[in-house]
């Protein structure tokens, strides 16, 4: 997995951007639905990634990887106890979950090997309280 994050390397700051660029289901129609989720978060669309993440979860409500970024899209949309909740879920249903890069700025940052849960810690304190 590939991560999106905005901030810096040692800490997520402000608003969180994390983003999976793919989905470790052998189920291509869910890896196409998980990488247009991810499109339209990149594309900064939050209200349509949040919609298309909903979708995800509908069918595999517990994807850690679909509810740290259903979190993500809550947080850059300001609904910040809704993205409390899904970053919860993620640490709740896949901590351990590898995650092998990010994206930082729009740069490609492989081999920062970290997890779901390392993320979704980091973005509930990013939102602070």
């Amino acid at each position: 997995m590939i991560m999106i994050r905005k901030g810096f390397a040692g800490a997520i700051v402000g608003l969180s951007a994390l983003a999976l660029v793919g989905c470790a289901s052998s189920d291509a129609p869910e890896q196409t639905a998980f990488g247009s989720a991810y499109d339209l978060l990149v594309a900064q669309d939050y209200a349509s990634a949040r919609d298309a993440f909903l979708a995800i979860l509908s069918n595999d409500p517990n994807n850690a990887y679909a509810h740290l970024n259903l979190g993500v899209a809550y947080e850059e949309l300001g609904e910040t106890e809704l993205a409390r909740t899904h970053y919860g879920l993620a640490l709740q249903n896949g901590s351990d979950a590898p995650i092998a890069g990010t994206v930082e700025d729009g740069v490609v940052k492989s081999g920062l090997a970290t997890t779901v849960g390392a993320l979704a810690n980091q973005n509930l304190a990013g939102l602070g309280g």
